[in-house]
């Protein structure tokens, strides 16, 4: 890998590091995503899935699942990668072990981004949904 290719790769991983945690403001409320969460409160509580006491909605309990789930995805790449590294460390130099290590490390980056992004995607569905994002 050439010098360039890696610090901009080292940029990209620290950008999304960085502006990951990050929320958008928005010049107008998205008023779509809200009525599609009040249509699913309104929803949940005519099946009775949710009390008069209860603060939680349908879209919180799904969303909540959704990221458990994602969770659990993320972590399982994250540990695919450490595979692949530990894969690559006991290859004793042999070029085709090498190569299927790599090819393990590089499918699990990948794996990584696609979980944040869809991490990102349902947490500001959430937030829109909750009229949080005006």
């Amino acid at each position: 890998m050439t010098f360039l290719k890696k610090i901009f790769l080292s940029f990209i991983l620290m950008a999304s590091v960085f502006l990951m945690p990050m929320g958008f403001a928005y010049a107008q409320p998205k008023t779509g995503i809200q009525a599609i969460g009040k249509t699913l409160d309104a929803s949940s509580e005519q099946a009775g899935l949710r009390t008069k006491g209860d603060t939680s909605t349908l879209s919180t309990r799904v969303g909540a699942i959704v990221k458990l789930c994602l969770g659990v995805i993320g972590t399982l790449a994250v540990l695919y990668s450490v595979y692949g590294g530990f894969r690559w460390i006991t290859a004793a130099g042999n070029s085709s072990q090498v190569d299927e290590a790599k090819e393990i490390i590089k499918n699990a980056v990948i794996g990584i981004i696609v979980v944040s992004i869809s991490y990102l995607i349902v947490a500001l569905a959430l937030a829109a949904g909750a009229g949080e994002l005006v």
